[in-house]
């Protein structure tokens, strides 16, 4: 699914196009990188909620992108992934990125 692995300084290098592409192996997902991943990718200030409730497709290799640019995110405060049927990603996502964030999340 990845184009070629990164060191986690340098995952943000990823293009825009690479990432859409690890989110678009089902209907919904460049559209979801699109709408939404992208302003947590480029840590936009006025995204402090990702709300991905009800995302079922998504592979571990997409949780571990999204616990990447969750850690590269100061902006991010609360995260709603229910109903997501998580169990084999979760460690993904936590293993991506997630647990190394430097900013904590106020509500997951």
């Amino acid at each position: 699914m990845f184009a070629r692995r990164r060191s986690d300084h340098d995952y943000n290098s990823f293009s825009d196009d690479e990432d859409r592409a690890a989110f678009g192996n089902f209907e919904i997902g460049a559209e979801t990188y699109n709408e939404v991943l992208r302003d947590v990718k480029y840590n936009d200030p006025q995204t402090t909620f990702l709300n991905l409730n009800m995302y079922t497709e998504f592979t571990d290799e997409a949780w571990a992108r999204i616990g990447q640019l969750l850690k590269n995110n100061t902006h991010i405060k609360r995260l709603n992934i229910s109903q997501c049927e998580i169990e084999s990603g979760l460690e993904s996502l936590m293993v991506g990125g997630l647990l190394e964030r430097e900013t904590p999340l106020t509500s997951l």
